[in-house]
């Protein structure tokens, strides 16, 4: 049981007639089949990007081996593009990446972690009206979606670990999703432990690997949150 990473691309001779919008649209109906009803869905995407060759892409994420199911069993149905209908399997979907919940535990403990936001983090804090990057507002999202989703139990404690905001580079932006205006921010952030345990900081750094899959905060399964961390 683990995660899987599907890239998704529009083959050159469909560019005109397939609008990214429109595959994400098609393969996030897939995964509602199994999902609908989830109180946070248990996949995340990219922004559409440029491949090398000049093709329309973007990534996938599927949190659990029932949602990855899905995704390959949708691409053998037919799909419809506005008035267009094809076989899906006329786009291009490959499986770029698969990483077990136990691989991540694998990751090579460390006290200090940073992260690079590529689209806005957007995370909303109860305490806070408004968004905001804080340790527990960062790692708890990461904590909640492998306790949801993960076969492997984890247990940590943030404040014990005295997990700190060690450094940050944060603009903040705007950006809409589906005509909503939405507040995020752009640039690095880096978390440190001061108190570090060997056991806590494993598990916090498969949640820092765990977060260059997912995505952090909301609206993940829109392209928000992507970020890069550095291992």
């Amino acid at each position: 049981m683990g995660l899987t990473r599907f890239s998704i691309a529009v083959p050159t001779d469909r560019l005109r007639s397939i609008r990214p919008e429109g595959i994400h649209a098609v393969t996030c109906s897939w995964v509602d089949r199994s999902a609908h009803h989830a109180d946070r869905k248990p996949f995340s995407t990219t922004p559409p990007y440029e491949t090398d060759d000049g093709r329309v892409a973007y990534n996938v994420v599927t949190f659990t081996d029932e949602v990855a199911r899905t995704v390959q069993d949708g691409a053998r149905d037919r799909v419809r593009f506005g008035r267009m209908e094809f076989p899906a399997r006329s786009l291009d979907i490959s499986v770029a990446e698969e990483v077990s919940w136990d691989e991540l535990l694998e990751t090579p403990p460390a006290t200090w972690w940073l992260f690079e936001c590529l689209t806005p983090l957007v995370i909303r804090s109860a305490t806070f009206h408004g968004v905001s990057v804080t340790p527990g507002t960062f790692f708890g999202h990461l904590r909640r979606v492998w306790r949801l989703y993960s076969d492997v139990t984890i247990d940590i404690d943030f404040e014990e670990m005295g997990l700190i905001v060690d450094s940050h580079d944060l603009e903040t932006v705007q950006t809409v999703i589906r005509g909503h205006p939405i507040s995020g921010f752009l640039g690095s952030v880096a978390f440190r432990a001061l108190a570090p345990t060997p056991d806590g900081s494993v598990v916090l750094s498969a949640l820092a690997r765990l977060a260059g899959l997912t995505g952090v905060g909301s609206r993940t399964t829109y392209g928000m949150g992507v970020v890069r961390p550095k291992l």
